[in-house]
């Protein structure tokens, strides 16, 4: 702090209630955030909150179900302290203002304390969205040669909102084709920070060819994929008209990096 005072943050379980059932043992109020105020020798400051501890409440006085995990010294010897609530088994933070006493700063937010707001949610919680806005997939897909036993295939995908990332992308090829032995040797994967994975699996019911699977590839967004002459096999590219392919993402709200939805589409080309 400006002073010199070292202010710290976390949470305890010290005022949780446990209670048992037949399903275990619960703790309702288990994570609640509490911070200590020490002077520059590590002795607790007695002017914040109880003796240099505080154990931090709504506003209204109510449990606050949530834990610090950054504390902020400002100039003026105020502090911000931000945090995940616990509260509704969803992903969401508050932040807090506080005088230097660890009182709240009135002026901030509703009585000192704030969650945020994002478009598309009510909270920003992960699995809480308004109708019409969870992310829908765009795809780009292009077969080159594709009367050919080696044609060459170009996908580009992307989500429809710019706050959205694609986690993990998944093709499935029509049933008249199949990836090569050493298809990973043709494969190129762009736009994506990192690739954890690139594995294979075999149609699932109702499906048709093999699923390729490109996980891990770090909220990107938009991931462009290619297959080289050589990565795909066709078994009759006479009898090959307007191939199907089934194209399936998995999201996150890059604003959080938390789940944001999934969707698939087929695209025929040729």
């Amino acid at each position: 702090m400006p002073d010199g005072d070292i202010l710290v943050g976390g949470r305890t379980s010290q005022w949780g209630r446990r209670v048992k059932d037949r399903s275990g043992v619960h703790c309702f109020g288990c994570e609640q955030p509490m911070l200590a105020r020490f002077d520059a020798g590590g002795r607790l400051d007695p002017t914040f909150g109880d003796g240099g501890l505080l154990r931090l409440r709504r506003p209204d006085g109510d449990i606050l179900k949530a834990s610090v995990e950054q504390v902020v010294p400002l100039p003026d010897g105020k502090a911000l302290v931000t945090g995940p609530l616990k509260e509704f088994a969803k992903f969401a933070f508050f932040v807090a203002r506080l005088n230097g006493d660890g009182s709240y700063d009135r002026s901030f937010g509703d009585g000192g304390l704030v969650t945020p707001h994002f478009p598309c949610r009510d909270t920003p919680g992960a699995f809480h969205f308004e109708p019409g806005c969870l992310p829908s997939l765009k795809v780009a897909l292009d077969l080159r040669r594709p009367r050919s036993r080696h044609p060459v295939l170009t996908l580009r995908a992307r989500p429809s909102f710019d706050w959205a990332g694609i986690e993990s992308l998944a093709v499935t090829l029509p049933e008249s084709m199949r990836l090569a032995p050493r298809f990973r040797g043709k494969l190129r994967v762009a736009g994506a920070p990192e690739v954890d994975r690139v594995r294979v699996a075999k149609a699932k019911p109702g499906e048709r060819g093999p699923v390729l699977f490109v996980e891990g590839v770090g909220n990107a967004g938009e991931v462009r994929l290619r297959l080289g002459a050589g990565g795909i096999v066709v078994s009759n590219p006479r009898l090959q008209r307007r191939p199907a392919f089934k194209v399936w993402a998995v999201f996150n709200d890059a604003r959080w990096g938390i789940w944001a939805g999934e969707d698939r589409i087929t695209r025929r080309v040729g």
